[in-house]
């Protein structure tokens, strides 16, 4: 395990999700620790639409007013969580260089709790949709989400382009939250016109 003490190595696991940004990409295919953090945060994501349904079972007021505190409280829960992670993972990972040849500081590649993060946001609406999370459908749902984060998430257009640009975790994280919310507006749209 990678750091000094408890505190930090749990932070490495969580910032590296569980160690899936350190997977050595392929030859052919440079930077894939974005993909490898997003891929393996599909679980996270099946487990919160899952919990979102348990919630949304009764649709009384307070019921639903329960399901959304939750919703946000999730929310807030994984950003506090990841904001406190990559900073500590950024200090004790220290600097590495990315596929580009230059070293980072902050951000590095390795550091994928960010993409959990867009991951969670990208994928919410799902838990939402009339198909049985069981389905061959739901689990297309979530393909296509993870497809439509990644692409977001590389060309990130505004204004995940103008938080990426932010030198703090602040940035770091919000720029895939960003990427996050743009890919779930389209995997909505998605849904209302083929599904």
């Amino acid at each position: 395990m990678i750091g000094n003490n408890k505190k930090e190595k749990i932070a490495v696991l969580l910032a590296t999700w569980f160690y899936s940004g350190l997977i050595p990409p392929p030859r052919f295919l440079h930077g894939a620790a974005g993909t490898y953090g997003s891929f393996f945060s599909l679980p996270l994501c099946f487990l919160y639409a899952v919990l979102l349904r348990l919630i949304a079972v009764d649709k009384s007021t307070e019921n639903v007013f329960h399901g959304m505190l939750y919703q946000v409280s999730v929310f807030v829960a994984i950003y506090y969580l990841a904001f406190i992670c990559v900073g500590i993972a950024e200090r004790v990972l220290g600097p590495m260089t990315d596929w580009h040849g230059r070293t980072k500081v902050r951000d590095q590649n390795q550091i994928v709790i960010d993409e959990t993060v867009g991951m969670l946001v990208a994928c919410w609406p799902i838990g939402f949709f009339a198909v049985d999370l069981w389905s061959w459908e739901a689990a297309g749902l979530f393909l296509i989400g993870f497809i439509l984060f990644r692409i977001f998430d590389i060309i990130k257009p505004w204004p995940a382009n103008v938080l990426d640009r932010r030198q703090d975790v602040f940035g770091v994280i919000m720029d895939d939250y960003a990427a996050g919310a743009q890919a779930a507006l389209v995997l909505i749209a998605i849904y209302l016109g083929f599904f």
